[in-house]
């Protein structure tokens, strides 16, 4: 072997046997690498491409080509120009690029929003009332406004100084009554002396403190176990103590009344002089004060069972009468169902008396078996009702006798029911489909 081919041979057992093809991969792949282990910058990139360029251009370009024995170059065994390092070059910020923006053209500038100035007192006030400049909605607004607060700032006055005047006549009332006792006794407290010419009656005590207030004051009625509890006056009329109280104070609640042409106990001559029917007025009051609590006998079934007795005592004696009739009368009848309870103060005979209590058994709305006979003296309790409205004179009207000496006062009370055979005023059946009364139904008294 000569020694060119020696030569040949040690080429090319130490130049490994690769293709153009594989040197380029792994130049590549050189690169990637390097490229991976940099960081994004435009100057390093450049350099690296430039470095990559000047390697492939050492490459002869006969050594790119396959060739077609797959034996290689025999340039192939000289060695790469070494890489050399690349230097980091300061990163340099991106230009900032102003873009400019186009003016608005006839924009103006916006105002800022003022805040708006706080009204006075008076300004708001006046505001509330209608103005020029308002349209005419807005002032029918308004005035519908002020006509609302006018009429529930009226009402609310009205209604408050009702309540108040009422609060105020009942404490009255209770502190006048406070001290009040009557004796269990029916006789005067003292006997009159033998020889004297005329029989002398003495007051009871605490009846005697009531009189030395107004001596107006004829005696006291009370229902027990009810708000009925007052002094009773008589007036030089009936419209005298409408709205005063016994003190003479104004009042809407007005006292306890008895009609002004009645007697009740009053000594003339020394002789006791009372009327067969003693009328007794007092207002319906909202509260229940004064007659108010006498509607539960019309709007109660079991209020009579509970209450049937009704205390009246005068000056000089202490009476209890018992319920016979409850009855609803129309003051301004004037058809043949009219009742005039008011002006039956006394009567000439036994049949004047039976005719008038009959009439108010017809009446009678609820029915129970106490009897009244001719002599009996009667109380009438007379309050205003609304039954018929407010353009109508109703009234409720509660009759009593007064109880026989030895009596049971609860005998004949306790078994009442409703009345279905009710002789009404002619002004009730326009309104209500009821059965007029029927005459021949009636059991009368006496």
């Amino acid at each position: 072997m000569n020694e060119k081919e020696s030569d040949e041979k040690i080429l090319k057992n130490s130049i490994p046997e690769k293709s153009p093809q594989e040197w380029e991969a792994e130049m590549s792949k050189q690169i990637d690498e390097r490229l991976n282990n940099l960081s994004d910058n435009n100057s390093e990139l450049m350099a690296l491409l430039e470095e990559t360029n000047r390697q492939k251009k050492a490459i002869p370009e006969t050594e790119r080509e396959v060739p077609q024995n797959n034996m290689p170059s025999p340039d192939l065994h000289e060695e790469l120009p070494p890489l050399k390092p690349l230097k980091r070059v300061s990163q340099t910020p991106p230009p900032v690029i102003h873009e400019e923006i186009p003016e608005p053209v006839n924009n103006p500038v916006k105002n800022k929003k003022r805040k708006k100035k706080r009204k006075t007192f008076k300004q708001s006030f006046l505001a509330l009332f209608p103005q020029k400049d308002d349209s005419t909605l807005e002032k029918c607004r308004k005035i519908i406004y002020m006509i609302s607060v006018i009429t529930i700032i009226v009402c609310g006055t009205i209604v408050l100084d009702y309540y108040i005047d009422t609060t105020t006549t009942q404490n009255e009332y209770e502190n006048i009554m406070e001290d009040y006792q009557p004796p269990e006794a029916t006789e005067p407290v003292t006997e009159p002396e033998p020889d004297a010419p005329v029989r002398q009656y003495t007051m009871m005590s605490d009846a005697k403190k009531l009189y030395d207030i107004n001596p107006d004051i004829v005696g006291v009625i009370s229902i027990p176990d009810t708000d009925v509890f007052y002094p009773v006056v008589k007036g030089r009329d009936n419209q005298e103590y409408l709205n005063k109280t016994v003190t003479g104070e104004e009042a809407r609640a007005g006292s306890i009344f008895i009609d002004y042409r009645n007697m009740f106990d009053e000594v003339k001559d020394g002789v006791m002089q009372s009327s067969d029917n003693i009328i007794i007025y007092g207002h319906e009051m909202a509260t229940g004060k004064m007659f108010g609590s006498l509607k539960m006998y019309k709007d109660n079934t079991y209020y009579y069972e509970e209450h049937p007795i009704i205390e009246f005592n005068s000056n000089y004696f202490c009476y209890k009468y018992k319920i016979f009739s409850i009855m609803i009368v129309d003051a301004d009848d004037r058809t043949d169902t009219r009742y005039e309870y008011w002006n039956a103060l006394d009567f000439d005979d036994e049949k004047e008396f039976y005719s008038f209590v009959n009439e108010a058994k017809k009446r009678n709305i609820r029915l129970n078996d106490v009897d009244v006979k001719y002599g009996d003296p009667l109380i009438t309790l007379s309050t205003c009702n609304e039954i018929f409205g407010k353009d109508r004179e109703g009234r409720l009207v509660i009759m009593a006798r007064r109880l026989r000496e030895g009596e049971d006062p609860l005998a004949g009370t306790q078994n009442s029911s409703t009345n279905h055979n009710v002789k009404w005023p002619s002004v009730y059946y326009e309104y209500n489909s009821v059965q007029k009364f029927r005459e021949e139904d009636f059991v009368p008294y006496g």
